[in-house]
Formats: C-alpha cells, sequence, structure tokens
C-alpha cells in the first residue's frame, strides 16, 4: 500500500507546495518544542496531536462528525 514505509512522509511533504510544506515544518517545529516541555506543560506527544491533527486534517466532504476522523 503507498505511504507506507520510512520513506513516505519525505514523499508526501515533496508533493506539498513550498508555501505549504515550509508551513508545516514550522508546525512541527513548535509542536516538538511543547512536547519538550512536556514536564512543565503537560503536553505530551498525545495531547500535543490531539489538538493540531483535526487542523490538519481536511475531513471528506461527507463527513459531519469531526472525532470520526480522530
Amino acid at each position: 500500500m503507498a505511504g507506507r514505509g520510512t520513506g513516505a512522509p519525505v514523499e508526501l511533504l515533496r508533493q506539498l507546495p513550498a508555501r505549504s510544506a515550509s508551513l508545516f515544518a514550522w508546525c512541527c517545529d513548535v509542536c516538538a518544542a511543547v512536547v519538550a516541555r512536556a514536564a512543565d506543560n503537560s503536553m505530551n506527544v498525545t495531547a500535543v496531536a490531539t489538538v493540531m491533527a483535526p487542523g490538519l486534517v481536511r475531513a471528506p466532504p461527507n463527513e459531519q462528525d469531526p472525532v470520526a476522523l480522530l
């Protein structure tokens, strides 16, 4: 199945327009900085993913329940 394996994320990023790839990289940097301070802010990887994922994924046009995407 396409999209599986180590190189898949890099290949997906290469398909993005430069501005979108740059913005996504910045979001990843911010998320990493937040997770690095998890002992201070209680935002571990799971918490950050829960907060950020809905804004990074476009729902199919017929999907009415945002929780179904999780």
